[in-house]
């Protein structure tokens, strides 16, 4: 924590300044970005986020929409907290470059530079832009006159991965991955941003949909060696033990895919769980089970799950 985000000590007769109810919203601030950041692990992500794919026809990027917690532990959402400028990618036609990554990048605070500038001033990144107009704001506690107030929004950038390597003290996160072909652009359908609920990537959820459907399928595939075998031998024991796994394992699943606040590393470690379960069994019915790493990848959901699942 900085000076400046430490707590303000106030007492009578004090002579106000902007810097005191600037260092109370810093340390507010601090204060919720770092529960953030201790909560939960893999806490940055995105709640929501929409890119607009036909405007990717013009070569351009526009974000509808986002929802996402910083590695630093600050929320950002659009349209609300921040202003993120369109990415224009014209400069890739007539070039070879088939794959680009884009990132959301913002500034890092720094008290010993300026942190704020203009909506309409180019000449530097900062953190925080200013709106252009004042907003008229009533008072909410009290009649009494109404008074105009200027806002700041935090400022967010779309970056390639060139330009983040020639930026520096700045934030990021990934964002997509655009496929450049035959002079069109259009969105990497196996890339995954790292999402903090199923409801953020459809593809994701699609995914873990996909898998509660095998395990429960499996279920009712061996429930049947309940009612057609009365023996006890090697190969029907590891049938039922597996389909006790089961039993265990799909009533977590159903009840998570119907908490969408369910941070999707919650469903992966119940399902390495299952997995590490049953794979005491692979001798009898997975005797033929890859061998695959199953750590879990944030900033890559999809690939883990597929893992898992195959």
């Amino acid at each position: 924590m900085q000076d400046v985000e430490q707590l303000v000590y106030w007492y009578s007769g004090l002579y106000l300044q902007p810097q005191h109810f600037q260092s109370i919203d810093l340390h507010h601030s601090f204060m919720l970005a770092r529960t953030r950041q201790l909560s939960q692990p893999h806490y940055q992500g995105y709640y929501e986020c929409r890119i607009n794919e036909d405007l990717l026809k013009e070569d351009t990027v526009r974000i509808e929409k986002i929802k996402a917690v910083l590695s630093s532990g600050y929320y950002i959402e659009y349209p609300g907290n921040c202003v993120v400028q369109d990415k224009c990618l014209t400069n890739l036609r007539g070039t070879d470059t088939s794959i680009v990554n884009l990132w959301l990048a913002l500034k890092r605070f720094n008290s010993a530079h300026k942190n704020v500038s203009s909506a309409n001033d180019k000449r530097c990144s900062t953190r925080w832009v200013s709106s252009d107009d004042e907003s008229n704001m009533r008072n909410v506690y009290h009649d009494s006159q109404d008074t105009d107030i200027t806002r700041i929004r935090y400022d967010i950038q779309i970056i390639t991965d060139e330009e983040k390597n020639n930026t520096t003290d700045m934030e990021y996160l990934p964002l997509t991955r655009i496929i450049h072909n035959n002079n069109t652009l259009c969105i990497d359908n196996e890339c995954s941003f790292p999402a903090m609920r199923l409801s953020a990537n459809s593809k994701l959820r699609d995914r873990i949909a996909e898998i509660y459907s095998d395990i429960e399928f499996y279920k009712n595939k061996l429930k049947a060696y309940r009612y057609t075998e009365r023996t006890v031998s090697d190969g029907h024991l590891y049938d039922l033990l597996i389909l006790c796994a089961i039993n265990k394992i799909l009533p977590l699943l159903s009840s998570f895919i119907k908490e969408d606040a369910v941070h999707p590393w919650l469903y992966y470690i119940a399902l390495c769980q299952f997995a590490g379960e049953i794979s005491a069994y692979q001798n009898s019915v997975f005797s033929d089970t890859r061998i695959v790493d199953l750590s879990y990848n944030h900033y890559d959901q999809i690939s883990c799950f597929s893992n898992l699942q195959y």
